[in-house]
């Protein structure tokens, strides 16, 4: 285990000077993951161009050999919550799909996701969807220095319940640096 798992790094300007280029990196690789998603591509295929986007770029995919992980981000493709794995299933109009990516690059992890949506998903879907960059555009609004991190997970699930949503407890927000999981936990819902 990591030692980060147990107590939160406070960061110098400069480690989070190279966080910010690692995070940035991370997001062009959503892009690139954005370009290549549509009906008939695998999220194999998805995987692969994100793989081959991120080490052109002298960066290394974080989640490649992780816990023995064998792909270079997550998918996951209609109802599976989170960390889904790439395979040969080909995408198909009307499915959502969140792309999880993150990136090593000079010595720190990048780490960020975003959900997708292939042709015309139904009314459903494009809900959920909302709702869900909504819930966490309110928690990052209300994240700065010395701000509680429950007030984090409380915005989540305010905005979540305000659509009809339900906030998964099976899964945290978490602390990035040199280390690719760690602390702090941020509980995406209301917690003591």
């Amino acid at each position: 285990r990591h030692p980060f798992m147990y107590c939160t790094e406070v960061k110098t300007p400069e480690q989070v000077l190279k966080m910010r280029k690692a995070c940035a990196l991370a997001r062009e690789a959503l892009e690139v993951a954005r370009e290549n998603i549509k009906a008939t591509v695998t999220t194999d295929d998805v995987d692969a161009a994100v793989h081959d986007f991120v080490v052109s770029k002298n960066a290394y995919p974080s989640p490649l050999g992780y816990l023995g992980f064998k792909k270079s981000v997550s998918t996951s493709v209609n109802d599976v919550i989170a960390h889904g794995i790439p395979d040969d299933r080909a995408l198909e109009d009307g499915d959502i799909l969140n792309v999880d990516v993150t990136v090593f690059f000079d010595g720190f992890h990048g780490d960020t996701s975003c959900m997708f949506t292939v042709g015309e998903v139904d009314e459903a879907g494009l809900r959920l969807c909302q709702a869900a960059q909504r819930a966490t555009m309110a928690g990052i609004q209300v994240c700065g220095p010395g701000v509680d991190f429950r007030l984090v997970g409380e915005r989540i699930e305010d905005v979540a319940d305000q659509h009809g949503c339900n906030v998964s407890d099976l899964f945290l927000g978490h602390g990035i640096g040199s280390y690719f999981h760690g602390q702090p936990e941020v509980f995406p819902y209301q917690n003591d």
